[in-house]
Order: structure tokens, then sequence, then C-alpha cells
């Protein structure tokens, strides 16, 4: 219930000052825990590049005109599900350098453990995987550019995993790319 006079506000502050010692506590208390947890936590950067797809045809127009075409917003689509899906992750696992982590050892050997009729390298690959889809993310941006960001322990770290995704993603669309116009032509 809120005070509604000037007596219940005096009586507010008059319970108040008498507790001060508590809030002054409680406030004490959550600057040490959130500068706690500031200075424990590891470091995580962040980087980020932007990609402009364009919307160049390949065929001349006779040719459009006689063959189905999807979309800009469907090809961009197509962009990042190239770039998210296991097949490209599992290609960017030897690059990623991420085998020598620790926790992900570790969570790889229970795994192992708790399922022996797994093979070992299946199972790695899927961690790895998981692990990098954690660690990036791709949007669209707006009508045209496709957000990549890769998060990492060091800003080098973060910076070598946006540009093997950046460079990878538009080497592999390139190839699509070449490749519906080989079979349309």
């Amino acid at each position: 219930m809120l005070p509604h006079s000037v007596e219940d506000w005096r009586l507010w502050s008059q319970i108040f000052m008498r507790r001060w010692y508590i809030i002054l506590g409680c406030f004490i208390a959550s600057c040490a825990g959130g500068l706690y947890v500031a200075l424990t936590l590891p470091p995580e950067y962040n980087a980020v590049s932007k990609i402009m797809v364009l919307n160049t045809n390949l065929l001349s127009g006779s040719m459009i005109r006689s063959l189905p075409r999807t979309s800009f917003g469907e090809d961009l689509l197509y962009f990042r599900r190239i770039i998210t899906s296991d097949y490209f992750l599992s290609s960017l696992i030897d690059s990623a350098d991420i085998k020598n982590e620790p926790k992900i050892i570790a969570k790889i050997n229970l795994l192992v453990q708790e399922h022996p009729e797994i093979p070992f390298s299946e199972i790695a690959e899927q961690i790895y995987i998981e692990h990098l889809r954690k660690k990036i993310s791709v949007r669209t941006k707006s009508s045209n550019i496709i957000e990549i960001s890769a998060k990492g322990k060091t800003p080098e770290l973060a910076f070598q995993l946006c540009r093997i995704l950046t460079y990878s993603g538009i080497n592999e669309a390139q190839k699509n790319m070449l490749k519906t116009s080989s079979a349309a032509s």
C-alpha cells in the first residue's frame, strides 16, 4: 500500500532512516556480487562481418523467362542455411581451432563412456558442430545484407572464426551459383 498523505510519507521516511543500514548493506552486497561476476567471468569477444548479396542473373533474358526462379529472399535464406548446416560446420572444425579446448574434450569423453556403441569420431564431430553453432550467429540485416558474427576467447580467435565463415560461405555460394548456371545452360 502506497502512502497517500504527508503523514504517511513521514512515517515511511522514519522507517527508512531507522533501517538505513539494511538498505546500505543490500546495496553494497549487490555491488560486490556484480563486481565479482564481472571480474571472474572470462571475457568473450565478438567479430562481425557483413555480406552484401547482389541479385545478379548470369543467364540471358530469354533463359530467365524459361527457367523457374526462386525469389531473392529465398536465396538469402538458402545462403544462411548453407552457413549453419552440419556439412558446412564439419568442414570448419579443423580450421576453427577448437579441438584443444578441455571442456569439449571432457564432454566428448563422457559421452563416449555413456555410449560405447557409437564411434568416437561421430560423437566428437557432433560435439564440435554443437560448439560452433553456439559461437556463431547468422542474421539477415536488410533485404540484401547478411551479418555473420562469431565469438571467441580472444579477439584473434573471434576474428579468425568470422573470417573463415565469411570466406567459406562466399565460396560455397559461388559454387552453387555456378552449378545452377551450368545446369541451366
